[in-house]
């Protein structure tokens, strides 16, 4: 509740004057003259008697001022917020009466100021088996709960002067004595209010979970299972970072099947579970939505289905039960869904799985037929070879990824190992397929080309050729024609018949008059390639008229 502005060092006016001496009088007369000002036609007056009440803290005042609750204005309303704190004893005997009206004004009045000192009181109340109202006072002793949980969660407190921690301390101990009485009360509340606000290490639940004899424990058990206030819930995936969780806390993870816990817990679990919560999520042996009612994974959002998956690989159930799930998101999940069970695929042999792998690589999203493409060929499935070589040519570059990774052997090092031993179809039907497997064939193929070694350069050249290379390395191979060494020059020549512009066609026109008869024929083979015969003379005459009108 927040707090009047009082300006600092304002001077007393005579109304401020008198209140003060109203206040603070011994003279029970004032209360009187207090609760008549309460009905004045002007605000201040109002305003300064109920202030004036509220500090005089006498039984009559507070009762009036929790009986006009429902009446007051927002600034009178704040005034009281300020000091509600001092309507104790009030709101204590509200709480307490047997009148429906005046029990209803005290509890309504503890939940809007959040006066956590009013909870034993709505315990006591709440145990009371002649009480009119036991079942309401139950219900606002788990409203106030919520309340706490809410503050100690948002970590914003609307008590001012309040510790929430602090509150929760007290609150956890009243209700900690209150649940030893448990037998006689039967009060579901106070066992989930406690939940609510304790954390799994709180003495009081680890002794009552590690004792199936406790007089709490199925009722605990039982809310801990079916409970879906957010508090409880969070109890409940605490113990996921657990390394000594309760073996029976473990179990209710494969039990509960309702929407909102099952969207917190497979958001906790991720992607990447931590080594603590693998270690508990493989302690689960049955996850009964997932063996009896599988399509419930349908109603779950998309950014946790892959948590399912998650969930299914990591826990102990049966490998049928894990395969039911992933064959139900392949087919039906969310596009997030699909992708984690196309992932988790791969841990799956046999027919079926073959067939929905195969099934998979019809899926429009693009994610989902590159985690399936990897796995085609440790399958088996016929025609797994041409589909890859096919997707190296996708226009999505997951697909085209995958492909390379499925397609390894077709790498830079491997080819250059066996080039000179391959014959010239091999060579033009692997080329290519390195080149789109092998990212690093443009690089690797610049350091051959300005290799020492005569050969390593010859080779260089006859593989960009066979890669269809030449054209993006037209000026590099261009440079070769000048190599010191004529079998270079010779198999640059050849290559060049790949390149059809003229800044290739002059250099093969000037290599014709290399001094080495296999660099000429190789040359006059390129140009002759691209029909330049016809063109060769006038090509020649016009450099030649060139040079005259240079000079």
């Amino acid at each position: 509740m927040l707090r009047r502005p009082t300006p600092k060092n304002s001077p007393k006016t005579d109304l401020s004057i008198t209140f003060d001496v109203l206040w603070k009088t011994h003279n029970e007369s004032a209360v009187e003259l207090l609760l008549h000002a309460l009905d004045s036609p002007l605000k201040p007056i109002r305003d300064g008697a109920l202030e004036s009440l509220l500090k005089r803290r006498t039984t009559l005042g507070n009762q009036e001022i929790i009986n006009r609750l429902a009446t007051l204005d927002a600034g009178a309303r704040e005034i009281v917020g300020e000091y509600h704190r001092y309507l104790g004893r009030g709101l204590r005997d509200s709480i307490q009466s047997a009148d429906p009206k005046v029990f209803a004004t005290g509890c309504a009045a503890t939940l809007e100021f959040h006066d956590y000192d009013m909870l034993p009181t709505l315990v006591h109340t709440a145990e009371d088996e002649t009480h009119p109202h036991r079942d309401l006072a139950a219900q606002h002793v788990l409203k106030l709960a919520e309340l706490l949980y809410d503050e100690l969660a948002t970590g914003q407190s609307t008590s001012a002067g309040r510790d929430p921690p602090l509150m929760r301390k007290h609150m956890l101990h009243s209700l900690e004595q209150s649940l030893a009485r448990l037998p006689q009360h039967k009060r579901p509340e106070i066992v989930e209010a406690l939940l609510l606000l304790a954390p799994r290490e709180y003495p009081a639940l680890q002794k009552i979970l590690a004792d199936p004899m406790h007089v709490a424990y199925l009722s605990v058990i039982d809310l801990l299972t079916h409970s879906t206030r957010g508090g409880v819930i969070r109890l409940v995936l605490s113990f996921l970072d657990d390394p000594q969780a309760p073996s029976t806390v473990i179990k209710l993870f494969g039990r509960r099947s309702d929407k909102l816990f099952l969207e917190h817990f497979l958001r906790k679990i991720g992607s990447q579970p931590s080594s603590v919560m693998t270690q508990n999520l493989h302690k689960i042996e049955t996850i009964c939505w997932m063996q009896d009612h599988v399509r419930l994974v349908d109603q779950l959002e998309e950014a946790v289905q892959g948590g399912s998956v998650q969930l299914a690989l990591t826990s102990n159930i049966s490998r049928h039960t894990k395969f039911k799930l992933i064959e139900h998101l392949v087919r039906f999940g969310k596009p997030a869904g699909r992708r984690a069970a196309a992932l988790a695929l791969a841990s799956f042999q046999g027919a079926e799985a073959n067939q929905l792998a195969q099934e998979a690589l019809q899926d429009p999203d693009p994610q989902v037929q590159a985690h399936v493409l990897v796995q085609i060929r440790s399958r088996g499935i016929t025609g797994a070879l041409p589909l890859l070589l096919s997707m190296l040519d996708s226009q999505y570059e997951c697909i085209r990824n995958a492909a390379r990774r499925s397609l390894e052997e077709f790498s830079f090092d491997r080819f250059f190992a066996a080039f000179d031993s391959l014959d010239d179809h091999v060579r033009r039907t692997t080329g290519p397929t390195v080149r789109k497997v092998d990212l690093t064939v443009p690089k690797r193929l610049q350091e051959e080309l300005d290799a020492r070694s005569r050969t390593r350069r010859i080779r260089a050249v006859a593989m960009a050729s066979s890669m269809g290379l030449v054209p993006q390395f037209e000026t590099q191979i261009i440079q070769r024609l000048t190599d010191e060494d004529h079998l270079v020059r010779a198999e640059a020549a050849k290559a060049l018949a790949q390149c059809p512009t003229d800044h290739a066609r002059r250099a093969l026109l000037a290599a014709r008059h290399d001094r080495s008869i296999v660099v000429q024929e190789g040359a006059a083979q390129s140009l002759q390639h691209w029909g330049f015969d016809s063109m060769v003379e006038d090509l020649l005459a016009a450099d030649a008229v060139a040079a005259k009108e240079k000079l």
